[in-house]
């Protein structure tokens, strides 16, 4: 309820401060007196200097969340402070009968059980010592007001987001459930915290008003709200009370009304044989996607996809021209209820082929060698080429079947320009796509190519390990020299500068190097290495090579484990000390935090129908190295609905059968479909929520196959198959 500090003031000290100081001393007590606009000072008028036993003065300040009284009295041997007619605290300050008590200099208590826009009135009685007993002496009142609660600035907006934690792996144990609502937001004018409580009330249209709840901070999530109705809010300062003071509840700030925003998005398009398109929510609540195609820009659309992804190939398309158009919608798990944004703008695509992606490597110093994709309908390839100087015309040198190709007599140092045409002819109409891409022969800096990382020894604090650096061999080259780099860096309160040290001069036909390089606590020789193509006076650098860093994680795997979980596992990476394991979820196809692992394997909780990415790097910072960032190995998922098993198969009663199978976790329907052969065509026959089916109607005699579907509807609101069970057959006998 409070506390004591006790301040010492010289009175004849301030008094010469007063006389001989330029009023300093006086100056300081007024700054404190009126600390606030709530400081105030009252002085007992029965004020006697002759008297044992009086109140000089009291003194408070309104802190917001406390009162500061001050009580600067008498002799007195006690003095007692009252707030609202109840004793909150007693000051002792000595005595006796032989000897009277002590001047009592300025101390302060402080009240903390203040409700905000109560009134008080604080009473300081000072005793003076008896043998009979304490006699009251003096007496000060004052009156402090605490301002009233003001509240403003009420506003609303579409709150989403993950039911797991960011920034911890808990996101992944939830799989994949995005909740949405309306965040209700404002303003308080008091600055404390924990004291004030708001009620949050809402109403539909204009129906009646219901309280949501209360919240200490200025902030309330409504996580009730339904997708496309419009709501109002009002909040209000709780009512307050307690033994001291009792407020009523504050005045009411009303909303306008609102509703929660299915964000919208827009799409782009790309292809490499098939159509892919690639969606960018905006803010707003999202579950997944529809996808919409035409063949004409104004009309004939058709929903070809329901996805929770944020990428999407359209397989199902041939060389012509497509529209797409996307619309986002929100799926409320409670309701089971999708409401939706609007549709993005139309994207027109015209499919011929696919892309060939060409590339070139000099093998001479007059030919260069080039290599394509392969494109799914091409019935040829021809490879066009021309030298890069004025009047110079594309020449034809091949037409292929094949995927790559080797151009001959060409001219050192200078530049050329490829072109790869993949050609398909079609009802007499010839389509194809080109690539095209520039290369220089001869002279440039070396291209470094995948290393090779093997550890050699590793102990607690140290670890050697052999890098072999490769590239490409660099045509006009006289020699090739290797440099080790140690960047800049600071050393015993001292910035050292980086350094290069040349470490091996090769061949100018030279196309590896190898270093072993030691760590001891993360620390080495050499940081990077660059390789650099001589030629006379002429030097090309390649890019840096860190020697911090891992081998790629290779050969990830994703198997399911359960109904709700997969198994992640890769290969482990020589000098690994943990991995991090990143998963990107459906939707925004953003990678989580994720988390870090020693081993070589984590479960990870997932929903089923949907897709997720699973990438993993390796570090070991305990000896200075960091993951490889570059192209870090991703594998792919999508976790598939429990299959179902066919328990029995009977002929109970006269033309019926009876089949029962396992129920499915995440299921809530299932599929039943017949045939009269055991490979013949399976008709759908039944949809139930239970776990058994009779048929009835059935030919005595005649043998009757079955086989079963589970389906669900996962987080993102869309309805998931699983496999066939197998089949099992049943005669009917009766």
């Amino acid at each position: 309820m409070g506390r004591i500090r006790k301040i010492v003031v010289s009175i004849c000290f301030a008094a010469v401060m007063l006389i001989g100081g330029a009023g300093t001393a006086f100056a300081a007590e007024q700054a404190l007196l009126t600390d606030t606009a709530s400081g105030l000072e009252i002085h007992d008028p029965s004020f006697d200097t002759a008297s044992a036993s009086y109140v000089d003065s009291v003194r408070t300040i309104d802190k917001r969340d406390e009162i500061a009284i001050c009580v600067r009295g008498g002799r007195g041997s006690k003095f007692e402070i009252y707030v609202n007619d109840k004793l909150v605290h007693t000051i002792e300050n000595g005595g006796s009968a032989e000897e009277p008590a002590p001047y009592l200099s300025e101390q302060w208590y402080y009240f903390t059980d203040v409700i905000q826009g109560a009134s008080y009135q604080v009473k300081v009685v000072s005793y003076s010592y008896s043998a009979n007993g304490d006699v009251a002496g003096g007496s000060a009142v004052t009156q402090c007001n605490l301002d009233e609660v003001v509240l403003k600035d009420l506003q609303m907006s579409t709150s989403y987001g993950v039911e797991g934690t960011y920034g911890t792996f808990d996101v992944l144990v939830m799989g994949y459930m995005w909740y949405g609502g309306i965040k209700i937001s404002w303003k308080n004018s008091y600055l404390g915290t924990g004291l004030v409580r708001h009620e949050i009330w809402r109403r539909e249209a204009k129906g009646a008003w219901k309280k949501l709840g209360v919240a200490s901070d200025t902030e309330f999530y409504d996580r009730t709200a339904v997708p496309g109705k419009k709501y109002q809010y009002r909040i209000r300062v709780e009512a307050r009370k307690n033994e001291y003071a009792s407020v009523p509840a504050g005045k009411w700030l009303t909303s306008e009304a609102t509703k929660m925003l299915i964000a919208d998005t827009e799409v782009s398009l790309d292809y490499i044989d098939n159509v892919t398109l690639t969606m960018s929510p905006g803010r707003g609540l999202i579950s997944g996607y529809e996808i919409w195609r035409s063949t004409k820009s104004a009309k004939g659309y058709k929903k070809i996809a329901t996805i929770a992804e944020n990428t999407y190939t359209d397989k199902e398309v041939k060389s012509g021209t497509y529209y797409y158009k996307v619309r986002s919608y929100y799926y409320d798990k409670y309701t089971g209820k999708k409401a939706y944004g609007a549709f993005s703008t139309v994207q027109p695509i015209k499919l011929i082929l696919g892309d060939l992606s060409v590339t070139a490597k000099q093998t001479a110093n007059s030919s260069v060698k080039l290599q394509w994709n392969k494109v799914k309908g091409a019935s040829k390839y021809e490879v066009w080429y021309k030298c890069n100087v004025p009047g110079d015309a594309w020449k034809r040198a091949k037409t292929t079947n094949g995927t790559s190709c080797k151009v001959t007599g060409l001219k050192n140092n200078q530049v050329y320009s490829f072109r790869v045409k993949a050609i398909k002819t079609n009802n007499s109409k010839i389509y194809y796509t080109r690539d095209t891409i520039d290369f220089k022969l001869g002279f440039k800096a070396p291209v470094l190519k995948t290393p090779k990382r093997t550890v050699v020894s590793k102990q607690k604090n140290t670890m050697t390990v052999k890098h072999t650096i490769k590239w490409d061999r660099v045509y006009g080259a006289k020699k090739i020299r290797i440099i080790g780099v140690t960047w800049g860096h600071s050393e015993n309160g001292q910035y050292i500068p980086a350094k290069e040290t040349v470490l091996k001069t090769l061949k100018g036909t030279a196309t590896s190097y190898t270093i072993s390089m030691k760590y001891t606590d993360g620390n080495s020789k050499y940081d990077y290495i660059r390789v650099v193509a001589v030629n006379d006076g002429d030097e090309r650098f390649s890019e840096h090579y860190s020697l911090h860093e891992l081998d790629y994680v290779k050969s990830i795997k994703a198997k399911r484990k359960n109904a709700t979980c997969v198994t992640v596992s890769w290969k482990a990476v020589p000098g690994a000390s943990g991995y991090h394991v990143d998963v990107k979820i459906p939707y925004d196809g953003e990678y989580t935090s994720g988390t870090s692992v020693k081993g070589t394997s984590i479960d990870i909780f997932v929903t089923p129908g949907a897709y997720y990415k699973f990438c993993v790097t390796a570090y070991n910072y305990e000896h200075g190295f960091t993951y490889i960032g570059d192209e870090p190995k991703v594998v792919t998922y999508k976790h598939k609905l429990g299959v179902t098993k066919i328990k029995s198969a009977k002929n109970p009663a006269a033309r019926k059968a009876v089949i029962q199978w396992s129920k499915v976790t995440n299921a809530d329907k299932y599929v039943v479909y017949r045939a009269t052969s055991k490979n013949g065509k399976y008709k759908k026959i039944a949809t139930t929520t239970k776990t058994s089916f009779t048929d009835k109607k059935l030919k005595k005699g005649k043998t009757y196959y079955y086989k079963i579907k589970a389906a669900g509807t996962n987080a993102a609101g869309i309805t998931v198959m699983s496999s066939f069970s197998k089949v099992k057959a049943v005669k009917i006998k009766k």
